[in-house]
């Protein structure tokens, strides 16, 4: 019989995905697989756990039911959480957070927001002037002052998706026809790479109909002036003076102290421009420098003010994290994790898939644990 580490980890994995699930375990010393068991309920691990009295810690992720068989087993057993998971379920909370908080484009300096290129022509302008922008600016003052929007849809005689629609806009709506495709349009990137090389207009179309150009001459010489007239605005004008909330995601979550300036700067405008965003700026890098340098008492004392807090995007997570509480401290103060199991689950993967998914759990058991000699 083979003999059991007293460190272990588990994990689930599909027999058949969204029906039938088995647990393996692995040996947190050898790295190595020491059991597969055929479901991952409750009464599964718990019992394979009570039959193995010389296992001392246990590491998994959040799954329910592991928690449960390891808080129920009959033998004292460190319950260890992997840091890879909560840190993963951190980044999803952060990332719901900054959605629900940022537009899609962020404008730092509302003051270059509408005079940002001061060579506008005089559509843009009209665009920035249209009534349905300024009706926007309106609800979102009403908003902000505390109207509701059922009051706010009654007064302006509009449906109740138009106000969130207008409170959501960061920028006038483009109005106009779009232009249709046209032939040169497939031609647009051979046209660039010539003018590129500095041919005239005159080459550029004799090359292209030499290669079998057959459209109008003018659609060339003004696919030829429109590169050339964005190459003169990309030198001559400033970058949009906004950001995508993307990269201020990015931006948010990579911070530290020795960023470039300039990041900092974004960052700092951020957070002062969106107040809801700061007590979850400062959970979210809290929590991981408590992972970071190892300190159990210090997430809990964390998590328990954090909850005291009762912030909206905060509450649930915590709440559910000071559940395991003895897990989450000891992932802080123990290096064990489950980052070999899910080494082992790939591999199990791997398997699967070389026997087309048509392997039986003895069969699957058998390859999964054979050690050649």
């Amino acid at each position: 019989m083979r003999r059991r580490a007293p460190f272990v980890g588990i994990d689930d994995f599909s027999l058949k995905k969204g029906h039938t699930y088995g647990t393996i375990i692995c040996d947190l010393r050898t790295g190595r697989p020491i059991d597969l068991l055929p479901s991952r309920d409750t009464g599964a691990v718990l019992e394979w756990l009570d039959n193995q009295p010389r296992i001392i810690l246990v590491s998994r992720d959040r799954f329910l039911p592991y928690a449960e068989a390891v808080r129920l087993t009959s033998h004292p057993v460190i319950d260890v959480l992997d840091r890879f998971h909560l840190v993963q379920n951190l980044w999803k909370l952060y990332e719901t957070a900054i959605t629900s908080i940022l537009p899609n484009k962020i404008f730092l300096d509302e003051e270059e927001r509408i005079d940002a290129n001061p060579h506008q022509d005089e559509a843009e302008r009209k665009r920035w002037d249209h009534p349905t922008w300024h009706r926007a600016l309106e609800i979102k003052r009403a908003r902000a002052e505390g109207e509701s929007i059922a009051s706010i849809a009654r007064r302006l005689a509009i449906s109740r998706n138009t106000v969130y629609n207008d409170i959501n806009r960061e920028a006038p709506i483009i109005w106009g026809r779009r232009s249709k495709s046209h032939v040169v349009q497939q031609w647009k990137g051979r046209i660039l790479e010539l003018e590129e090389k500095h041919l005239t207009v005159q080459q550029i179309l004799e090359t292209v109909r030499g290669e079998g150009y057959t459209a109008a001459s003018r659609a060339v010489r003004l696919a030829v002036e429109a590169v050339r007239r964005d190459r003169r605005n990309i030198s001559c004008y400033p970058e949009p003076p906004f950001i995508p909330r993307k990269r201020a995601l990015g931006y948010l979550w990579k911070w530290h102290m020795g960023d470039a300036p300039e990041r900092r700067e974004v960052v700092d405008k951020l957070l002062i421009r969106f107040p809801e965003l700061r007590p979850v700026f400062c959970f979210v890098h809290s929590f991981r420098e408590s992972i970071r340098h190892m300190d159990g008492s210090g997430m809990l004392v964390l998590l328990t003010s954090e909850f005291e807090r009762r912030n909206r995007f905060t509450i649930r997570f915590v709440r559910r994290l000071l559940k395991e509480s003895a897990g989450i401290k000891n992932a802080c103060e123990n290096p064990e994790s489950n980052g070999l199991v899910e080494g082992h689950v790939n591999r199990l993967k791997l398997i699967k898939r070389i026997m087309y998914g048509r392997a039986s759990f003895r069969l699957l058991r058998i390859k999964v644990l054979y050690e050649p000699s």
